[in-house]
C-alpha cells in the first residue's frame, strides 16, 4: 500500500512540475518578476529534458533501494 501511495505522490509531483514549466515557460512573463521561480523552473526543465546531472541524494537513495532489494532476493 505504501508503494502505491509513494508512486502516486511521485506521479503527481512530476505532473505539477511539467505543468509549472509549461504554464510559466522558461522565458515567460515571470522571468523578471521572480528570479527564484525562474531559476527553479529552469532547473526542473533541465532535469525533465535529461540535461542536468542527477542530484547525489537521489542517486544515493536509488542505490540504497537497489541494495536493500538485492538483500531481500538473496535472503529469500
Amino acid at each position: 500500500m505504501a508503494v502505491i501511495v509513494l508512486s502516486m505522490v511521485v506521479i503527481v509531483a512530476v505532473a505539477l512540475a511539467v505543468a509549472a514549466v509549461v504554464a510559466v515557460g522558461m522565458r515567460g512573463k515571470f522571468v523578471t518578476a521572480d528570479p527564484r521561480l525562474r531559476n527553479g523552473l529552469t532547473q526542473v526543465a533541465r532535469h525533465l529534458n535529461g540535461d542536468a546531472e542527477t542530484p547525489q541524494a537521489f542517486a544515493d537513495a536509488v542505490a540504497s533501494i537497489g541494495h536493500h532489494r538485492d538483500e531481500r532476493i538473496t535472503t529469500a
